[in-house]
Parts: structure tokens; C-alpha cells; sequence
């Protein structure tokens, strides 16, 4: 990593001791830029979301789950990793409630 901006909030759990959203930018020694932003004081069920996008393709998380592995020529070993991805089971159950702290530190963080 060549740099990193973060700032970190409590913005929606006032009665917490630790901040509820995290932003931050970073700047990687090849040149390439990336954000991170990680929050629990999302809308009620609404998913995570994690993706890398690049020139020769795109990876997509939503919920733990991947749902988009896009290369532009992949090579035997991704399109074998990418059959074992699919096939994984949803890490959490649909009905878990993001908005709710506790249920998220519970269920979420080990994933």
C-alpha cells in the first residue's frame, strides 16, 4: 500500500463504543486506487456488497455469495475456482436483520 485515507464515524448507534461506519480510500504501490466502506448503520436488510473491477475482468460479492466472475480470458484454474464458488451455499440466512447491531456481530463478522 503507498497511501490510506480513513475516517471513522458513530453516526446512527449513539449508545455504542465503537464507530458504526468506516470510509476510507487507498492509493496501492502498483497504482491502482480502491475504497472501503463498512458500515452497520445501513437501511434494514439491505446486502453487503464487495466488487473488484479491473481492465481484464470483474468480481462481485453481494451477501458473501459471488454472483458476477467476469475475466476477459480466464485460465483453467479460474473457471475451476469460480465452478466451486457457485456451488457454495448463501454464508447467512436471508432473514437476518443488518440494521440490528447485535445480530450482525453474531452472525456476520465470523464470515
Amino acid at each position: 500500500m503507498k497511501s490510506i485515507y480513513a475516517i471513522t464515524d458513530n453516526v446512527t448507534y449513539k449508545g455504542i463504543k465503537v464507530k458504526d461506519i468506516a470510509i476510507s480510500v487507498i492509493r496501492f504501490k502498483n497504482s491502482a486506487k480502491g475504497i472501503i466502506e463498512a458500515s452497520t448503520s445501513c437501511y434494514p436488510r439491505f446486502p453487503s456488497l464487495f466488487q473488484i473491477y479491473e481492465i481484464l475482468g470483474t468480481i462481485t460479492l453481494i451477501d458473501d455469495k459471488i454472483t458476477d466472475w467476469k475475466f476477459i480470458n480466464p485460465t483453467k484454474e479460474d473457471l475451476d475456482f469460480s465452478k466451486q464458488i457457485f456451488r457454495q451455499k448463501k454464508a447467512e440466512p436471508d432473514d437476518i436483520d443488518r440494521s440490528d447491531p447485535i445480530a450482525v456481530l453474531k452472525n456476520r463478522h465470523k464470515y
